[in-house]
């Protein structure tokens, strides 16, 4: 094993804004449209009190007052036009909602995540979770009746798992559900807990919701939860989850726990089912003050990787990769490119880089395989063998990094022939420094349809910054390089 100097981004390309739109509220989170390119919706999170947010932490970090602070939000839709202008088409203020009320009459909240469904039965569908404890869906439909072509926000199921107080800071969807009737989606609470929720298909508004698992896994507030691939030809489930108390921990679910015995399943969803499902927890690791998780988990954990929080956990997926690779995002600045380690039950650190920010948020572009060999010039940080070919794949990668904007980021994985050797590095692409405030949600959508055979791919980025209620329209020229051109590969392993 061998280690490259450290990687840094002075040869990334510094990009300006195409346009700049003020925002009406506060921007926490955005997503684009997977069926339409041109769109995208943006939550934003208002405190309704004179105290502000801390400078340091998320939007979600009140203190202990939080709890009893108002927070306000909304969900808002736009269309990126060819003049790289934003129009608003929709806002669906969380305040009003006249025609849709939850069954305990609660306010809405402000909105801390939203996530759309690559399922096909939630078709143009995402799901958005408040700090009231509320996971809503909304639905972009066309109407026959309107006279625009564009779609509209349509509030389909308000869903109440959690109490008024419980404030949720994030949910992902399963991409593969426990149930093909049926959709799951792993959600983090401020108070350190994770549950897995399972939605049914319905009409009706208010449906209930049957939470599958819920325990404590951090010590402090739990920011992310990703559902990671299953091990090839595996029907196994696993879920990671990153906190502010700087740990990592992994959960491989039961594949098919009996029904009404696992101490976290539950079908009533107030607070007593809630009440019930805490007192079955397992008494707490005094070593660790984290829950110890039920038998029927299996359980990885991680306290020494992370310097400080971890705010973002991305799966990056590949069937020429045995093991489960993360990419992670921290309060101390760092991407840190993560395998499980095979001597511990911890997480190994293949590559990582200082950005300049604290990183938010991480969001996967798209991928592609690269094969190289001895033939192209000798620029490049790994020493080749004779004759010898490296297979590999990059990874696209969008990083919202709090006070330092965006950065837009690849990491290479490159393998020698044979399979015995891996070198992994992480490459600064571009940054984009625009912003002067907090910088918690960026997203980007394809200029075209992807083609993987081209070399060349355009990308157009919308992101935000929070006090300043900023949002910024750019793009980026994606260029597959080859192995040889990439001169910051920063660590080599024996496979």
């Amino acid at each position: 094993m061998g280690t490259e100097p450290s990687s840094s981004s002075q040869d990334a390309i510094c990009l300006a804004s195409l346009s700049t739109t003020a925002l009406v509220g506060q921007p926490s989170c955005i997503a684009f449209s997977p069926d339409h390119r041109d769109l995208f919706v943006i939550g934003t999170y208002q405190l309704d009190q004179k105290s502000e947010l801390s400078n340091d932490h998320s939007q979600a970090t009140d203190g202990d007052e939080g709890q009893s602070q108002s927070r306000s939000g909304t969900v808002q839709l736009f269309r990126l036009e060819e003049s790289r202008q934003i129009t608003g088409i929709q806002t669906h203020d969380l305040t009003s909602t006249a025609s849709h009320s939850t069954q305990d009459a609660r306010p809405f909240g402000a909105v801390l995540d939203l996530r759309f469904s690559t399922s096909p039965r939630y078709q143009n569908t995402f799901a958005v979770c408040t700090s009231t404890g509320l996971i809503i869906l909304f639905r972009l439909i066309t109407y026959e009746q309107q006279s625009s072509h564009f779609p509209v926000l349509e509030l389909t199921q308000i869903f109440t798992p959690f109490t008024a107080e419980t404030l949720l800071t994030s949910l992902s969807w399963d991409p593969h559900p426990s149930s093909p009737d049926k959709a799951d989606l792993a959600v983090t609470l401020s108070d350190g807990r994770i549950a897995v929720l399972t939605l049914p298909l319905s009409k009706d508004l208010n449906p209930n919701a049957e939470i599958q698992y819920i325990q404590t896994l951090h010590s402090e507030s739990a920011w992310t939860a990703q559902w990671c691939p299953p091990p090839t030809q595996s029907s196994q489930r696993t879920i990671t989850t990153g906190g502010d108390d700087g740990t990592i921990h992994t959960i491989t679910l039961p594949t098919n726990p009996p029904p009404n015995k696992d101490p976290y399943s539950s079908t009533n969803l107030q607070a007593e089912a809630e009440k019930d499902a805490e007192q079955a927890l397992h008494a707490i690791d005094l070593h660790t003050s984290h829950r110890t998780p039920p038998p029927s988990l299996t359980h990885q954990y991680d306290d020494r990787t992370h310097t400080a929080g971890v705010t973002a956990i991305l799966p990056l997926t590949t069937l020429a990769l045995s093991a489960n690779i993360l990419a992670t995002g921290s309060y101390d600045n760092h991407i840190r490119i993560l395998r499980p380690s095979v001597s511990s039950r911890r997480w190994e650190t293949l590559a990582e880089m200082d950005l300049g920010g604290g990183v938010w948020k991480l969001e996967l572009l798209c991928s592609r395989n690269t094969t190289s060999s001895n033939s192209s010039s000798s620029s490049s940080s790994i020493t080749k063998r004779e004759n010898d070919e490296m297979d590999g794949m990059r990874w696209l990668v969008l990083a919202s990094c709090m006070h330092a904007g965006v950065r837009v980021v690849e990491v290479q994985c490159f393998v020698c022939s044979g399979g015995v050797e891996e070198t992994w590095g992480v490459d600064i692409l571009a940054c984009f420094a625009e912003h002067t405030s907090m910088c918690y949600a960026s997203a980007a959508a394809a200029a075209a349809r992807l083609d993987q055979q081209s070399d060349r791919q355009m990308w157009q980025v919308v992101s935000t910054s929070f006090y300043d209620c900023m949002v910024c329209v750019w793009e980026f020229e994606w260029i597959r390089k080859k192995h040889s051109d990439t001169q910051r590969l920063n660590k080599t392993v024996n496979s």
